[in-house]
């Protein structure tokens, strides 16, 4: 176990690159840190608030969704290059196997909810695979995640009027937008994470709520924390047979998916515990607090 230092922004998203050699940590600013040195890059991305990071999934470049910004930027042993930004006034995204993503846009008010984009290549994001927005719902999008393995990807949305909103899980198609699944289960917003195998977790304030094989025609499985306090991020490991969730008790808990009992807690003393990741062979792991602390360690399963 090792403790970095990405300095007082903060830690609020952490992202290995698909080689597993590169950890980027992200708030205030983007730090990316080559792992077999610890070695911090020198060129330092200086953004808005980072609300997610992501690694292109064959090619050396950085997705941040930062303040009112997309970034894309190319990242090598001297730093950043940008290569492309954009004001979409985006809240999430969720970055596809192929490189394309759909993005989940800030609320507008002359619609009364927010929009959905599909960029069939997000590095260069000319243009969209939907002529227009396929949701027309006024709804406000908050969680976004990719179903591996498919062409779908999921949506936490809250739907109804202030404020009697609730949180509709639904999965869509990539190509068009539409509606494949849906459920309204809960009060709040959510963030989503899928695993392997297509399963779905939302994270609602004190509650992870599964649905085992993402068949959301059936009641999900809920579990709250224990300390009572708001789980902040989740993650799968590679695997999908944990799921690692921080909260804002400063633990770090690792739950088994088969019977959704807690495993392992992590407790590093280093602030509230706010993103999580594993790295995609599953042999590392890292997790960001609030006072710019990453802790990595070697996943022992």
């Amino acid at each position: 176990m090792r403790v970095l230092d990405a300095g007082a922004n903060g830690a609020g998203a952490v992202c290995f690159s698909p080689d597993g050699r590169t950890l980027a940590v992200g708030d205030r600013a983007v730090v990316v840190f080559s792992l077999f040195d610890d070695r911090r890059l020198p060129v330092r991305l200086r953004t808005g608030a980072v609300r997610q990071l992501a690694f292109h999934p064959h090619r050396p470049r950085l997705f941040a969704l930062a303040g009112n910004d997309f970034r894309v930027d190319d990242i090598d042993g001297s730093g950043f290059r940008p290569r492309f930004q954009r004001l979409t006034y985006a809240d999430r995204f969720a970055l596809g196997t192929d490189g394309g993503a759909v993005l989940s846009g800030r609320f507008d008010l002359e619609r009364n909810g927010s929009r959905l984009r599909r960029y069939a290549d997000v590095s260069n994001a000319i243009d969209t695979d939907w002529p227009a927005d396929p949701t027309g719902d006024g709804n406000l999008h908050w969680g976004l995640a990719w179903v591996p393995g498919t062409d779908r990807f999921a949506v936490a949305e809250w739907e109804g009027e202030f404020p009697e909103y609730r949180t509709a899980v639904t999965v869509r198609a990539a190509a068009t937008g539409g509606v494949v699944a849906k459920t309204v289960w809960g009060s709040s917003a959510c963030t989503l994470a899928a695993a392997p195998d297509g399963t779905l977790i939302a994270a609602a304030k004190a509650v992870l709520a599964a649905w085992p094989g993402g068949d959301l025609a059936r009641p999900p499985r809920t579990i709250a924390n224990d300390s009572r306090k708001h789980f902040t991020g989740i993650a799968f490991h590679p695997s999908g047979r944990y799921l690692a969730a921080t909260s804002n008790d400063a633990t770090v808990k690792l739950f088994d998916t088969a019977a959704w009992e807690v495993t392992h807690t992590f407790t590093w003393a280093v602030g509230r515990m706010r993103s999580v990741a594993f790295s995609p062979d599953g042999a590392l792991a890292a997790a960001g607090s609030d006072t710019g602390k990453v802790v990595v360690w070697d996943v022992d399963l």
